[in-house]
C-alpha cells in the first residue's frame, strides 16, 4: 500500500468508527452507573441506571429508589423513591422491599401502612441474607413493627406476604 494513502484510509476508518458509535443507542450499564456513583458523579449514575429501570431491571430501580431518596444534586421525591421501590419489589429485589418496608412504616412517599410495611420487611428478610445470630435488619424491623400492631394485623401482614410468595413474585 503506498504511504501517502494510509493516512487518509485511518481518517476514513475513524470516520466510519465515530458515525457507528454516534449512531448507536448509548448502552445503559449498571457497573458505569455505579462507578460513577462511588466517584460523587451522581447525574452520570441517574443517566446509566435510568433506562436500565425503564427496561424493567430490579437492581437499576432499586438504586433509583435509593438515588430519589435524597442523593446530592438529586431533587429528593419521596413518592418516586417508592414508586420505584415498588417496581423492584415486585420482581422480588429483596433490598427494595427492605426500603418499601420502611417506606410503608414512616409513610414516606406512601400512605403509612403498618400492614404493608410488615408485609414487604418479611418478604426482605426472607431474601436477605442473615448475620451470625440468625437475624438480618428486615426481620428485626419486622419484628419490632409487628410488638407494635395488634396481632389481627400481624396475621394480615404474614397472610398477605405468604400470598405474594405463593403466587411466585
Amino acid at each position: 500500500m503506498p504511504a501517502n494513502l494510509r493516512p487518509t484510509l485511518a481518517i476514513a476508518a475513524m470516520f466510519v468508527l465515530v458515525t457507528l458509535l454516534a449512531n448507536s443507542p448509548a448502552r445503559a450499564d449498571l457497573a458505569t452507573g455505579m462507578f460513577a456513583y462511588d466517584q460523587g458523579d451522581y447525574t452520570t449514575a441517574l443517566a446509566e441506571w435510568t433506562p436500565l429501570a425503564e427496561d424493567g431491571d430490579p437492581t437499576a430501580q432499586a438504586l433509583l429508589g435509593l438515588m430519589y431518596r435524597g442523593t446530592p444534586g438529586i431533587q429528593a421525591d419521596n413518592a418516586v423513591s417508592a414508586g420505584w421501590y415498588r417496581r423492584a419489589a415486585q420482581q422480588g429485589h429483596p433490598h427494595a422491599q427492605y426500603n418499601l418496608g420502611l417506606a410503608y412504616q414512616s409513610g414516606r412517599g406512601v400512605e403509612q401502612d403498618d400492614v404493608a410495611a410488615h408485609m414487604w420487611l418479611d418478604l426482605a428478610a426472607r431474601g436477605i441474607p442473615t448475620g451470625p445470630d440468625g437475624s438480618n435488619a428486615a426481620s428485626q424491623r419486622r419484628d419490632a413493627l409487628a410488638a407494635q400492631m395488634s396481632p389481627a394485623e400481624v396475621a394480615e401482614a404474614v397472610r398477605q406476604a405468604d400470598s405474594w410468595t405463593a403466587d411466585g413474585k
